[in-house]
């Protein structure tokens, strides 16, 4: 374990010593199950590298291969590429590739997250919402970020004197060196700012009013071929949620083990997750809001799609029926 990071209780050392200790025996157990599935993958994909960690896909009777991204806007040119069968992404990204692409399918929402926030630096006269009118920000072009941005400022009416359009890490610099008085960015590199700037930082947002689903994607003609591989993963993903919730601690250690990050990092962001398998109205609604957004941006061109028909329900109402909620879907 790496310096600082919190201690586990016994039961937690156990349950994580079961689980890795017991996926290899399950493995051998289980034999060769066939073709492997290849999941392009960023960390925010909690339940797919638990599940990859312990074995969980093997023993739900399927071979995963998982792919690290570093974005949810690679993972589904990926998935477009033959680079992966499966994607995990935001649904911002994914419906900006939804656009071009009507045969992409969202297999299941795996988490809920709330991971990003307007933030200020007090010492710039950002302090609350309501002075943003001629504060410099920044926020990430063509992201959720960005959709969060435009509602917080419809929302209070006012204009900043300036928006800038920067990556994550140029964001940091810019809080830091205090060239921008505040912006909107996801974790961790929000919880990179808060640390430099101390108590110039101030959270000008609540993060559970920015929530967004992170998902698990695939292309129709893979599912029409590979319905019960798909419902494999899925049943993989919910034994990951079950060992999620039964052993928290363990499952924030094997998942740092497994992505090589500091267990504190884990513990941090952990909170802003809410671990699901589901298809919802609500994720309906966000994705038409957000599609909206983009067309009125000029980010897409043509109709708002109906995203109902993007929805590949077929195998998590086969494998946890209790988790669909879409209507028309039931």
């Amino acid at each position: 374990m790496k310096s600082g990071s919190p201690s586990l209780s016994r039961r937690s050392l156990l349950a994580a010593g079961f689980y890795a200790a017991s996926a290899p025996r399950l493995l051998a157990a289980r034999g060769d199950p066939g073709r492997s599935i290849r999941i392009a993958a960023t960390p925010t994909a909690i339940l797919v590298w638990l599940a990859d960690a312990v074995g969980l896909f093997r023993e739900a009777g399927v071979d995963v291969s998982v792919q690290r991204y570093t974005s949810g806007t690679l993972t589904a040119p990926a998935v477009l590429a033959g680079e992966a069968e499966l994607g995990t992404s935001s649904e911002y990204a994914f419906i900006s590739k939804a656009f071009e692409r009507s045969d992409l399918r969202v297999l299941a929402s795996i988490s809920q997250s709330r991971t990003i926030s307007l933030f200020g630096n007090a010492d710039r006269g950002l302090d609350q919402q309501s002075n943003l009118k001629g504060k410099i920000l920044a926020v990430v072009p063509n992201s959720f970020a960005d959709f969060v941005l435009e509602r917080l400022l419809l929302t209070n009416d006012v204009r900043p004197a300036e928006v800038l359009k920067l990556r994550p890490p140029e964001i940091v610099s810019a809080a830091i060196s205090e060239t921008i008085d505040g912006g909107v960015v996801w974790d961790p590199y929000l919880r990179e700012i808060s640390i430099e700037l101390g108590d110039r930082f101030v959270e000008l947002s609540n993060p559970a009013e920015h929530e967004y689903h992170f998902l698990l994607h695939g292309m129709s003609a893979w599912f029409a071929e590979n319905e019960g591989p798909a419902r494999a993963v899925l049943r993989g993903l919910l034994a990951a949620l079950r060992m999620a919730e039964d052993s928290p601690e363990a499952a924030r250690r094997i998942l740092a083990q497994r992505l090589d990050i500091d267990l504190e990092i884990v513990e941090y962001l952990w909170p802003k997750h809410t671990l699901r398998l589901g298809l919802s109205q609500g994720l309906l609604r966000l994705m038409e809001d957000e599609a909206w957004f983009r067309v009125e941006r000029g980010l897409s061109q043509g109709a708002v799609p109906n995203f109902l028909q993007f929805l590949h329900a077929d195998p998590l109402l086969a494998e946890a029926p209790e988790t669909v909620s879409v209507i028309g879907l039931r």
